[in-house]
């Protein structure tokens, strides 16, 4: 009898245990889900209000555009930059600065170019330009160009201040650049420079017109030899047109041999 008590107990306790563990993970299935109910609203409003706020910000009209600064932009034309960015408005946000900075450096005087947006409604602009190192002729206009023999412009007039390069085909104004602190140097002496075979550089002086082919270093010292030179008596009397100083310690005149002779 005592035998049957004690079954009856146990089996009670192992149905109610059953029953409290079963109950437990219907209470912790029942957090889970409001956890995660909790987890999704919680994003769900966080991404609406990211999108709402987005779109605040997107449309927000002190956001537009209203002015670009420009910096270094001497020089260059400014239609050409106009043109470019008046294609640019809207929300400074929004605007694709990568783009612009690509079309901006099509421009041939451009050489580099810095672009931030300051905020609510402008962006700068900051141009690194080309440097002209010279302006050769063809055909009666004038191209400036850089060390790199971009040309930065055109134009029938002389820029001042600009080392001259006549009678030189476009292809060949590239094997003057190397040359450009030598000619730079003397460049108050010079005329203009060409190219002449086989000769070499050609240097047109200012004084009296005279041809000097200088081979391929130290033009300055060569020309200040020169005229050193032609301070003497004997030179005084040469009507001098053209000086050889391509050879080492060596120079070649070529003169009027009839103002010589008279």
């Amino acid at each position: 009898m005592a035998t049957y008590a004690l079954d009856n107990k146990l089996g009670f306790l192992r149905h109610n245990n059953r029953s409290v563990r079963r109950d437990k993970k219907i209470k912790e299935i029942k957090l889970k889900g409001i956890h995660i109910f909790l987890i999704i609203f919680l994003f769900s409003s966080i991404a609406t209000g990211v999108f709402f706020f987005a779109k605040f910000i997107m449309t927000w009209e002190k956001l537009n555009i209203n002015k670009f600064i420009l910096e270094n932009s001497e020089k260059i034309n400014p239609n050409t930059i106009n043109e470019i960015l008046k294609t640019y408005h809207g929300n400074i946000l929004a605007v694709d600065l990568g783009k612009m900075r690509q079309e901006l450096m099509e421009i041939n005087q451009i050489k580099d170019v810095s672009i931030n947006r300051i905020l609510p409604s402008g962006i700068k602009i900051s141009f690194l330009k080309r440097k002209p190192i010279l302006q050769f002729e063809i055909n009666g206009r004038w191209s400036i160009i850089d060390d790199e023999g971009i040309i930065l412009e055109r134009g029938y007039e002389v820029e001042k201040g600009l080392l001259r390069v006549r009678k030189v085909s476009k292809d060949n104004i590239k094997n003057l650049i190397p040359y450009m602190n030598e000619l730079n140097s003397i460049r108050h002496l010079i005329d203009y420079v060409s190219i002449k075979k086989p000769y070499g550089i050609l240097l047109k002086l200012r004084e009296k017109n005279i041809t000097v082919f200088p081979g391929i270093s130290d033009f300055n010292k060569k020309i200040g030899y020169y005229l050193k030179l032609k301070k003497r008596d004997i030179l005084k009397r040469l009507k001098v047109k053209s000086i050889d100083m391509r050879f080492e310690n060596r120079i070649y005149l070529e003169y009027d041999k009839e103002a010589v002779n008279g």
